[in-house]
């Protein structure tokens, strides 16, 4: 099979070749036409992974089909609770944040920190309704792989600030 050849001349040179391309010195072989090797390793897709779970059908009493009302859809299961969990330690530590203020501590978000001189009240509002609404949004954007990045890491991150409110607390109480 013979290979496809292309001009790599500029086009100003194009345009004045009156030459046979066959003695041109600027012909090569077409590299996009060659198939690249690549090594790529790639997960079975879900569905073929899945195949040994019996279907809806299958799973019911006689072939039955399991009504709608039982089925669960667990699309959305992951960053359902990673929202949930980040939601909750946001709850707690506002809690462990007031604690550690009347036990006499500091806060140490030099942003909140004004809040919380004002108002107690105001302060514990504001940071639960800023992080509830980083939540919500992205809760509303999950599908993009980048909104899962960040719920896990704003989880991750809340997590390590309780382990670290419950330990000093400990301590100090």
């Amino acid at each position: 099979m013979a290979k496809k050849m292309v001009c790599t001349a500029n086009t100003l040179h194009r345009t004045s070749c009156g030459s046979v391309c066959d003695d041109c010195g600027h012909l090569r072989p077409d590299r996009r036409a060659r198939q690249s090797v690549s090594l790529k390793f790639e997960l079975p897709d879900r569905r073929y992974s899945s195949n040994w779970v019996p279907s809806y059908e299958m799973a019911g009493a006689g072939g039955a089909a399991v009504p709608r009302r039982f089925r669960i859809d667990t699309t959305d299961l992951h960053p359902l609770m990673m929202v949930l969990l980040l939601v909750s330690f946001n709850l707690l530590d506002a809690f462990f944040t007031a604690r550690a203020l009347s036990m006499g501590f500091a806060e140490s978000n030099p942003l909140l920190a004004g809040l919380f001189e004002v108002s107690l009240p105001l302060g514990m509002f504001m940071k639960s309704a800023i992080v509830g609404i980083g939540a919500y949004l992205l809760w509303r954007w999950r599908h993009h792989p980048a909104a899962m990045r960040g719920m896990m890491f704003a989880t991750v991150a809340y997590g390590a600030v309780i382990v670290y409110h419950i330990y000093f607390q400990l301590m100090a109480g």
